[in-house]
């Protein structure tokens, strides 16, 4: 579990969440009533001021857990994701739309450079787009140092992770920040990039970065390529749109 809180001072006692990334790890032999002490107690140690915890799951919950959190005073948000499998990339090239693959080919042949992060330049370039897009849409956004803290963990191999900018006409025009576990799964983790402004010159810095990514992916011996969350059922969402067309499995794991 990891506590967040959006502000500093005495606005930290109306920021302060608490997430459960993935949901609990169950024991096969655990029962409702342990599993709903568990829940409690806790409830009970989190700070007076958190205004929540969210369980995000993984995958659809079990009925046990979905009981406990029920009896704990949780309740049940749908949420949308979409997973990709890349253990065979071929397939998952096969798997993308017409369209996407068009995309990826205009944006390489037209001079997009999709490569590693390595300085902080490339860090600044990457927070500059990315702080902007969260600005915008009024989103919590971590600090540029924890991007380079990110990017250092990379280097110094003490994280699996990528971190990849791409370029046109010397210009850093978008990232992706996607942490791994090795023969499991690659997390979309942030990306933004320029799309709107470079569409005209056929160069899509978003659609070529999340393929990079897929491919790194696949060769580090991954098996499924996560977008971490695609919105809610029967409401629109052009991110939604945008990621679908990489193709993969749609799934309600909710919150």
């Amino acid at each position: 579990m990891v506590q967040i809180t959006g502000q500093k001072g005495i606005l930290k006692y109306s920021t302060t969440r608490a997430l459960i990334i993935h949901g609990p790890v169950l024991l096969a032999e655990i029962s409702k009533d342990e599993l709903n002490a568990v829940l409690r107690t806790m409830l009970h140690h989190l700070p007076w001021y958190t205004l929540f915890v969210q369980i995000r799951n993984e995958k659809p919950p079990e009925i046990i857990l979905e009981e406990a959190c029920i009896k704990a005073g949780f309740y049940f948000n749908e949420r949308l994701n979409l997973l990709t499998p890349v253990q065979d990339i071929k397939t998952a090239w096969q798997r993308m739309s017409g369209g996407r693959r068009r995309q990826v080919r205009q944006s390489l042949r037209n001079g997009l450079l999709v490569n590693d992060a390595v300085t902080s330049s490339d860090v600044d370039g990457f927070y500059k787009i990315l702080s902007s897009l969260y600005k915008r849409i009024g989103k919590p956004l971590p600090t540029k140092a924890f991007f380079q803290i990110f990017l250092n963990k990379i280097h110094n191999k003490e994280l699996k992770a990528l971190f990849l900018v791409a370029r046109f006409e010397n210009q850093i025009i978008g990232g992706i920040v996607a942490p791994f576990d090795e023969k499991r799964k690659a997390y979309e983790f942030y990306i933004s990039a320029l799309d709107k402004d470079f569409a005209k010159k056929h160069v899509y810095p978003s659609v070529a970065l999340t393929w990079e990514a897929m491919q790194r992916a696949s060769e580090v011996g991954c098996h499924t390529f996560d977008f971490m969350g695609i919105g809610l059922p029967n409401q629109q969402y052009g991110v939604r749109e945008f990621k679908l067309r990489f193709g993969g499995k749609m799934i309600n794991p909710g919150r």
